[in-house]
């Protein structure tokens, strides 16, 4: 075999490009593509990116049941669901990394965040984390509740998504107000200052989200009429 430095320097690099490596199991020297790379670094979070965490996106059934390390919908499916239409979402405490997340999640509730596939990452969608509470019969799990913001494109199938805190909205000047109804009350007049006429979505104090009718008074204030008086958050986009 010829020395390495001897061969042609080529960097015209495309994803199917082959490289050598030896195979850990044993099997000899094997070839390996840089989109089989690639696609390895996705599947195992083996790149840390400081405020994001991937997972794989289970639209099927498996006999092991929900997969650690994924995202689902609660009756799995959902390949093709578009993401401004996506409200909860199932996600496993451990990211593909198999790190568990117990310490994290809590703290992207109020928060915005960006879902998108990792191949592309023109297909995404933008939310504000409703809430995010272990499922009772899959305490693997959390019910991660959204109000979408923005986004383009839909799930696709046997795809890797990454997770990741959004600051693009502080960035390009948009607003948001949170509002605490501390008192139970089944009308709540919220003064925001937004200058716009903003999305609303309500909770009640464990992160329940309740509808009622919104009515804009102006681009600063509006008011929310329930069936019932709760006290709990508003979150206006």
């Amino acid at each position: 075999m010829a020395r390495i430095s001897t061969y042609a320097v080529d960097n015209n690099i495309n994803a199917q490009d082959k490289v050598l490596g030896s195979d850990s199991l044993g099997n000899g020297t094997k070839n390996y593509t840089f989109q089989g790379i690639v696609d390895w670094f996705n599947a195992s979070g083996a790149v840390a990116i400081l405020g994001q965490n991937n997972y794989f996106f289970q639209s099927e059934p498996t006999p092991l049941g929900r997969l650690p390390g994924t995202i689902s919908f609660d009756a799995l499916g959902g390949v093709g669901t578009l993401f401004s239409a996506i409200t909860e979402f199932k996600m496993s405490e451990k990211a593909v990394t198999n790190y568990t997340l117990e310490n994290y999640v809590p703290t992207i509730v109020g928060e915005t965040i960006m879902l998108a596939q990792l191949n592309n990452l023109n297909l995404f969608g933008v939310y504000r984390v409703i809430s995010a509470t272990r499922d009772i019969d899959e305490p693997l799990f959390y019910n991660v509740a959204l109000s979408f913001i923005d986004g383009f494109g839909s799930m696709a199938f046997d795809e890797f998504y990454g997770i990741a805190l959004y600051a693009g909205n502080a960035e390009n000047g948009d607003k948001n107000y949170i509002y605490t109804q501390n008192t139970p009350s089944a009308v709540w007049n919220i003064t925001h200052n937004l200058d716009k006429y903003p999305s609303v979505t309500a909770v009640n104090i464990n992160n329940i989200v309740y509808y009622g009718d919104v009515t804009y008074v102006d681009t600063d204030s509006l008011t929310i009429e329930f069936s019932a008086g709760f006290s709990g958050k508003a979150y206006l986009n």
